[in-house]
C-alpha cells in the first residue's frame, strides 16, 4: 500500500527534506515568502537558540523557517484544505507541540514530534485522494468520527497502523529516512494524540478557552494567541495560493507572440455548431490549423526549458438522436458552460481553448499533474449535467461528454507537437467507444 501511494505521489526531493530534515533544507522558494514571517513566529529564534541540543546557528534557523513553511504549504495545498477542512484541523494538531513549546521545554523534542505528525497527515492525505471516488472524504468528515480522531477512526475502521504505514511511504522516497529524519521512529502516543486532536477541534471551532483533556499537563498558555496565529497563518496561505499563476496557459498571449490573430465567430459558416460568442474560445478549423499549432510550439518551448509537463485536452460531446429536435438557442453553448465549471472545479482564475468546426473544445495545460486534471474534468462532467437540466426543463438528460488527455513530460528536443496531439486525439476516439463521460489518458514521449 505504501508503494502505491509513494509512486502515485511523485514527491520532490524538495519536499521529502522539508517534511524529513527540515533544518537542513536548502531550497528556498518566493512562493513561500507569505507565510515564513509567520512561521518565524512560531519558531521563535530566542527559544530555540537557547533550548535546542545542538544550538542551533542563525543560517540554520533561516533553513528550518523555509523547510517548515515549504511543508505547511505544500500539506495546504495538496491536501485541500479548502475542500477538506479535517486536514486543515490536523495540520493545526500538529503544530501544536510547537505551538505549547515553553522556555523550559525541549525543542528538539517539540519539533520532531511535530514533523512525525505532519509527516503522518500527509500519509494520510495521500491514502486519502487514492479512495476518493470510494467517498472517503465523505466518511473521514462524519461528525462521530472527527469528535473521536480521524487517524484513530481509520486505524480501527481498516484495521492498518499508519504508523508502518506512515514509515514505509517516507522509506519509498528516502532509504537513509530513519538515519536523517527528525524523529523518524517516534513512539506512538495515542492518549497523547487525542489530547492533542481535542485542543485542535475546539480551537478550529473558535473556542478560546478550550476544556483540556485531564490527562495533559501543560503551563499557562494563550490560547487567544495561538488561535489568532493559526487563523493568519491560513489567511496568508490561501492569498499565497491564489496569486500563484494559473497553471492554465494564456492562449491569446501565445498567438501574439507567432503574430496570428485570433478568427472571431463571425469569420465561420452559420453552421457551426457553436451558436454563442465566448472570448475565452478561439475558433479553429481543424487540428492541423496553425493557431492551435503555433500556440502548442510556443508552450513546448516554454516546458522545455523548464522540465515540467505539456498537456492537451480534447473534450466531445456525443450526438444523440434528439439533438436535431433541440434548437441551440434554448441551451447555453456547452463549451463555454464546461469551462465555467472546470473554471470553478480546478480553482483557475481563468481558462483559455479551442473549439474546432467539428464542436471539439480543446485545452492546453502546463505542469499540471495528469491525474489531478483528469480527476478535474470528472467532477466538471458531474457539475454540467447537475447544471443541464436547469438550462432547459425539457431536456434534463445527461451531457454526453467525452474527453481525452495526452501528456509531455519533460520533452526532449525530438518530440514533435503532433506526437500530443495524435495522443490526445486517440484517447478522446477510446473514450467515445468506452461510452459517456469517460475519461481516457496517455502519456506521451
Amino acid at each position: 500500500m505504501s508503494h502505491y501511494l509513494a509512486t502515485r505521489s511523485s514527491l520532490s526531493q524538495e519536499i521529502v527534506q522539508a517534511f524529513a530534515d527540515p533544518l537542513s533544507f536548502q531550497h528556498p522558494s518566493s512562493e513561500i515568502t507569505a507565510i515564513v514571517p509567520l512561521v518565524v513566529e512560531l519558531l521563535d529564534p530566542q527559544v530555540l537558540h537557547h533550548s535546542y541540543s545542538n544550538s542551533v546557528r542563525f543560517d540554520q534557523h533561516q533553513q528550518l523557517v523555509h523547510g517548515l513553511a515549504t511543508a505547511i504549504q505544500w500539506l495546504y495545498e495538496s491536501s485541500e484544505w479548502h475542500k477538506h477542512t479535517c486536514f486543515s484541523m490536523l495540520t493545526l494538531h500538529s503544530l501544536l507541540p510547537i505551538y505549547l513549546t515553553s522556555t523550559r521545554d525541549s525543542w528538539e523534542k517539540s519539533l520532531g514530534l511535530s514533523l512525525h505528525l505532519l509527516r503522518k497527515t500527509a500519509c494520510l492525505s495521500h491514502w486519502c485522494k487514492a479512495l476518493e471516488d470510494h467517498c472517503i472524504f465523505d466518511w473521514l468528515h462524519h461528525q462521530e468520527r472527527l469528535l473521536i480522531h480521524p487517524q484513530i477512526s481509520m486505524e480501527r475502521s481498516f484495521r492498518l497502523s499508519l504508523q508502518k504505514m506512515n514509515h514505509a511511504f517516507w522509506e519509498w522516497y528516502d532509504k537513509g529516512f530513519s538515519v536523517r529524519a527528525l524523529n523518524a521512529t517516534a513512539t506512538e502516543d495515542s492518549v497523547r494524540d487525542s489530547a492533542y486532536w481535542s485542543i485542535a477541534l475546539q480551537l478550529s471551532r473558535g473556542e478560546t478557552k478550550p476544556t483540556l483533556p485531564p490527562n495533559l499537563k501543560i503551563g499557562d498558555v494563550s490560547w487567544e494567541k495561538i488561535l489568532r496565529h493559526w487563523e493568519k497563518l491560513n489567511d496568508a496561505l490561501s492569498k499565497t495560493v491564489s496569486r500563484q499563476p494559473s497553471p492554465v496557459p494564456d492562449l491569446s498571449n501565445a498567438m501574439q507572440v507567432k503574430g496570428a490573430t485570433p478568427q472571431t465567430t463571425t469569420n465561420h459558416p452559420v453552421s457551426s455548431p457553436r451558436c454563442n460568442s465566448d472570448d475565452r474560445l478561439v475558433e479553429i478549423q481543424c487540428y492541423e490549423d496553425p493557431e492551435l499549432t503555433d500556440s502548442l510550439e510556443t508552450f513546448l518551448q516554454q516546458v522545455r526549458q523548464e522540465q515540467s509537463s505539456l498537456s492537451l485536452v480534447v473534450v466531445k460531446r456525443l450526438n444523440r438522436p434528439t439533438d436535431s429536435d433541440t434548437p441551440n438557442t434554448t441551451i447555453k453553448n456547452w463549451q463555454s458552460r464546461f469551462l465555467d465549471c472546470l473554471i470553478s472545479e480546478s480553482d483557475t482564475r481563468e481558462l483559455k481553448g479551442f473549439t474546432t468546426d467539428g464542436g471539439e473544445l480543446l485545452l492546453v495545460y502546463c505542469d499540471i499533474d495528469r491525474t489531478d486534471l483528469s480527476f478535474w474534468i470528472r467532477e466538471s462532467f458531474a457539475k454540467i449535467n447537475a447544471s443541464s437540466e436547469s438550462w432547459s426543463m425539457t431536456q434534463p438528460d445527461i451531457e454526453p461528454l467525452v474527453a481525452g488527455i495526452a501528456m509531455a513530460n519533460g520533452p526532449s528536443r525530438s518530440f514533435r507537437i503532433n506526437q500530443l496531439i495524435d495522443g490526445a486525439r486517440r484517447c478522446m476516439e477510446g473514450a467515445e467507444i468506452q461510452g459517456i463521460h469517460a475519461v481516457k489518458t496517455i502519456q506521451v514521449y
